[in-house]
C-alpha cells in the first residue's frame, strides 16, 4: 500500500502511529510519501524520502515518488490488478487508514493508494478529543479537510504527470485507475473544485463517492464539473445513521447529506446507486462496502467490487426513473 498525507511524522511511535494527529510540521500543503505493508498481522511503514535516486549508473535518475509510481504500475501490470486511490472520511486516524486500506485490497484485490489528512476529532488549539464525538470535533474535521484541498491538488497533478509519461504502451499497465472518497473525504474533494480543480481528477476510470457528507443541495453545481474517463458514481443509504447525526451538527448549516437523501438527485453526469435496500447494509450503514455488509450480501460485494475496478455497473441494476436512481437488493 501507498501512503500519501500531509500529517505529521511521530518519531519512535509504532508503525501504525507514524503520522500524527496534526498537519505536516511546515504547512498543510506539504506531503509525505510512505509505503505500507502487514505482515504476520503486524504493519511495517517506511517513509520515502524525496529525493534524486538510480537503481545503477546506467538508469535514469528520478524523484523517488516517481520510482514507487512506476514499480506501481509493473506491479499491476504483472498481477493484473487494478489501482484505487483512496481518500478517507472523518475521525479516522493513521491506524484507521491502514486497516481500511487493507481491507479495501484484501475484498476487492486492488492496490490501494490511500491520501490520508488529518481527521481525528481535534479542537482549535490541537488537543485530541479522545473518542471525537460530537459538534466540536465534527467541525475541526471540517475545518482540516477544507484545508487539505492544495495537498490533495498537487497530489494529483503529480500522479497525474507520473500517469501521462508512462501512458505509452511499453510501460502502460494497462489497468484501471479509480477514485474512492469516503464519508467527509467528498466533502474535501467538494473544496478541491471550489479551486478550479477538475480537470485533474480526469485520470480515473471511475469515481466514486460513498456516503457522501456533503450537502445535497447544490451537489450538482460543482459535481457536474468533475473529470473522469468512463463513470461518476455516488452511493446513497437512507438509513445512514452517520450522516443523519451528522445533519444534526451545529455551526455551518447541516442540510440533507448527499449520502443519505434520495431526494433532489438532479446532477446529469452521476450515476445515483442506492443501498437502502439492500440486505444487511444497515449492518454496518456507513461503511456498507466493508464488514457485514459485503460478508453476508453478494450483491453488494460485486457492485462495489465492479466500481472499484473500473467497471461499469448500473446495467445491471434496477432503475428508479422517478427518482433517477439505481436500486440494490
Amino acid at each position: 500500500m501507498i501512503i500519501i498525507t500531509n500529517r505529521n511524522v511521530q518519531e519512535g511511535k509504532k508503525p501504525e502511529e507514524l503520522f500524527g494527529r496534526k498537519f505536516h510540521d511546515k504547512n498543510p500543503d506539504e506531503l509525505r510519501l510512505a509505503t505500507a505493508n502487514k505482515i504476520g498481522g503486524e504493519w511495517k511503514v517506511d517513509i520515502i524520502d524525496e529525493h534524486f535516486e538510480a537503481e545503477n549508473e546506467d538508469e535514469e535518475k528520478m524523484f523517488a515518488s516517481e520510482k514507487v509510481f512506476k514499480d506501481l504500475q509493473l506491479k499491476m501490470k504483472k498481477e493484473k490488478k487494478n489501482c484505487l486511490f483512496f481518500v478517507h472520511g472523518f475521525n479516522n486516524d493513521f491506524s484507521d487508514v491502514l486497516e481500511r486500506g487493507y481491507q479495501l485490497e484484501q475484498n476487492y484485490n486492488v492496490e490501494v493508494v490511500a491520501f490520508s489528512w488529518p481527521a481525528n476529532g481535534r479542537d482549535g488549539k490541537g488537543k485530541f478529543l479522545g473518542t471525537a464525538t460530537g459538534t466540536v470535533s465534527y467541525l475541526s474535521d471540517k475545518r482540516e479537510a477544507s484545508k487539505s484541498y492544495s495537498a490533495l491538488d498537487r497530489t494529483l497533478e503529480k500522479l497525474g504527470n507520473y500517469f501521462r509519461k508512462y501512458d505509452e504502451e511499453s510501460m502502460a499497465c494497462n489497468q484501471h485507475l479509480s477514485l474512492f472518497l469516503h464519508s467527509m473525504g467528498n466533502y474535501l474533494l467538494e473544496h478541491y473544485t471550489l479551486t478550479g480543480g477538475y480537470d485533474k481528477t480526469c485520470i480515473f476510470d471511475n469515481i466514486i463517492m460513498a456516503g457522501a457528507d456533503v450537502n445535497n443541495e447544490g451537489h450538482e453545481d460543482w459535481v457536474d464539473k468533475l473529470k473522469f474517463r468512463k463513470r461518476l458514481y455516488i452511493t446513497i443509504n437512507e438509513n445512514d445513521k452517520a450522516l443523519l447525526s451528522s445533519r444534526l451538527k451545529l455551526g455551518e448549516e447541516q442540510k440533507p447529506r448527499l449520502g443519505h437523501w434520495i431526494k433532489n438527485l438532479t446532477a446529469h453526469i452521476p450515476w445515483y446507486i442506492d443501498f437502502s435496500d439492500a440486505a444487511h447494509v444497515n449492518d454496518n450503514s456507513h461503511s456498507y462496502f466493508e464488514g457485514g455488509p459485503v460478508e453476508k450480501n453478494k450483491n453488494i460485494k460485486h457492485v462495489f467490487n465492479k466500481m472499484f475496478n473500473g467497471e461499469k455497473v448500473e446495467t445491471e441494476l434496477e432503475l428508479d426513473r422517478d427518482l433517477n436512481l439505481y436500486k440494490v437488493r
